[in-house]
């Protein structure tokens, strides 16, 4: 669905059965409009809507003539400010949407201005500010400030401020102070900006160089959280290692999580402490795609401090001495999800 608006005064009061005729919306005709569409009035505060009869809508040659519908209906009184939304038979570019009161899902090709709440998905680009909540899912980009709350999704561009709450499965969405996701990984971030709890889901192929017939450490950058103090409380993995080589899908790597990527020949995460500083490194049951799950404080049992300076990244690392290859492809993948319940600081 799309809209236009149209903003008037009305002259004189309407009573219940009464009509008021208005001009079109700018840039707009008769044949632009549904005339059995999803159309509203805010009248007083109130939103009304054709659908439910609380008024009609007739679409003239020059003007749009509306009818205060039914018996019971409250009088519209004299010099109220009424803000008529049409439903469009299709979207139009540069049409102004001051305000915006949506029951169903909305899809815009154009650009709207948008300062009103909607009901629904926002699917559509916004060149201005979104004020009201949007009870779904914004994923058309925003060009300005979303200061109303989100429950659904956010995946369109804010360009400004997102300072509304964001729910996403019943959860409030982290829309501040939230770190960023590696290539291959994807974040949910859940919380208040202060205390959070990230999800990240893994699926990168090609992240590891294995070894033939020797020890090697690698691993994967996952997430950098934000700059300033960070405090790790706890962290779960389920990851798995899926080697291209047959030969090596066998080996049972050691497996954990570190601020600093393992490197080196070494065959298990144990001896350099940052290597697994955040989960312990734990054995594998192969290199073919089983997933290793492990919950834990971070290493020690007390809660992992970042402090401004210290490196602020999550690595998923393996060890291993792998066997004898006798192909040419050391490479491996990496599946999973690492969830992180941690805490923002301050810079």
């Amino acid at each position: 669905m799309s809209y236009a608006v149209n903003e008037f005064r009305l002259s004189s009061a309407v009573a219940a059965s009464g009509t008021v005729e208005i001009p079109y919306p700018t840039g707009t005709a008769q044949a632009d409009f549904k005339a059995s569409g999803a159309h509203f009035l805010t009248v007083s505060g109130a939103v009304l809507s054709s659908a439910d009869s609380e008024f009609s809508v007739s679409f003239g040659g020059s003007t749009i003539t509306l009818t205060n519908d039914g018996s019971g209906q409250p009088t519209w009184p004299k010099d109220a400010v009424i803000r008529g939304q049409f439903d469009l038979v299709a979207a139009q570019d540069g049409v102004e949407f001051e305000s915006i009161y949506v029951t169903d899902d909305m899809e815009v090709d154009g650009t709207i201005l948008a300062d009103g709440g909607v009901t629904g998905d926002l699917t559509g680009d916004v060149t201005g500010n979104v004020t009201g909540d949007v009870t779904g899912d914004l994923t058309g980009a925003v060009t300005g400030d979303v200061s109303g709350d989100v429950t659904g999704d956010v995946t369109g561009n804010v360009t400004g401020d997102l300072t509304g709450q964001v729910t996403h499965d019943d959860e409030p969405l982290s829309t501040v102070n939230n770190g960023t996701a590696n290539t291959g990984v994807t974040a949910v971030e859940e919380g208040n900006g202060v205390h959070n709890r990230t999800t990240l889901t893994v699926s990168q192929v090609d992240a590891l160089t294995l070894a033939d017939n020797d020890a090697i450490a690698d691993g994967y950058l996952l997430y950098t959280f934000p700059a300033g103090k960070i405090v790790i409380h706890s962290a779960s993995m389920s990851m798995a290692v899926s080697a291209a080589s047959a030969e090596l899908q066998a080996d049972t790597p050691d497996v954990g999580l570190g601020t600093v990527i393992a490197e080196g020949a070494v065959a298990t995460l144990d001896g350099t402490g940052t290597f697994e500083d955040i989960v312990t490194g734990q054995t594998a049951a192969d290199a073919n795609g089983t997933e290793t799950l492990k919950t834990a404080t971070p290493t020690g049992g007390a809660p992992f401090v970042m402090e401004s300076a210290d490196a602020h990244t999550l690595h998923f690392n393996v060890a291993d001495t792998w066997a004898d290859d006798t192909g040419a492809d050391l490479t491996a993948d990496i599946s999973g999800t690492v969830i992180i319940e941690w805490s923002f600081l301050g810079a």
